[in-house]
């Protein structure tokens, strides 16, 4: 109840009942975003509950605000939002999946949550996205790997390094995952 009291809350309230028009709801998603980007360093930085309320008030409206919401839910770093972030991602369809931004992507490769998406629809890009922008992210693929193998997914710390190492196209094969897993780690 104190978090719908919440100035901020109250203001996003009111904008996604206000709101209607659909091609409209893409901007005020990212713009609710920002707005609560703004205030992380100042005295007004909403509180977990008050990120949780507003995440599901996102996620209530339509699925184009699914992305906003998986933004402030990942970066929250709570771990209630974080399994809220993952049980929505693996209910996603492959066609939500492929609509997702890097900014997202990042997000929740900062959060730590591939290991969680590994079943979902948005792995193949998570892990794409992990390898194609490294350098930038700062993700160590080799910690990954053995996050994967720790959590009982050796084909895929097999084929995520893999393709980290640059091995031939034609020697990129299950079992030749499940081999090189073995040997490096």
């Amino acid at each position: 109840a104190q978090s719908e009291r919440n100035p901020w809350v109250m203001l996003t309230s009111a904008l996604l009942t206000c709101c209607q028009a659909s091609e409209g709801r893409l901007d005020l998603g990212q713009e609710l975003v920002s707005m609560v980007r703004s205030l992380y360093k100042t005295k007004h930085k909403l509180p977990v509950q008050c990120i949780r309320h507003l995440a599901q008030l996102l996620l209530q409206n339509q699925p184009s605000l699914q992305q906003p919401a998986l933004k402030l839910m990942s970066e929250s770093g709570d771990e209630q939002l974080l399994q809220l972030t993952l049980d929505q991602i693996n209910t996603m369809s492959a066609e939500t999946a492929s609509s997702c931004d890097t900014e997202l992507l990042s997000l929740l490769l900062d959060a730590g949550l591939l290991v969680g998406c590994v079943s979902s629809a948005l792995y193949p890009l998570l892990s794409s996205h992990m390898l194609s922008h490294q350098q930038e992210g700062g993700w160590d693929v080799e910690k990954a790997a053995a996050d994967l193998i720790a959590a009982g997914h050796r084909p895929e710390a097999g084929s995520l390094l893999l393709a980290h190492r640059g091995t031939h196209q034609a020697q990129f094969t299950f079992n030749s995952a499940l081999a090189v897993v073995k040997k490096w780690l």
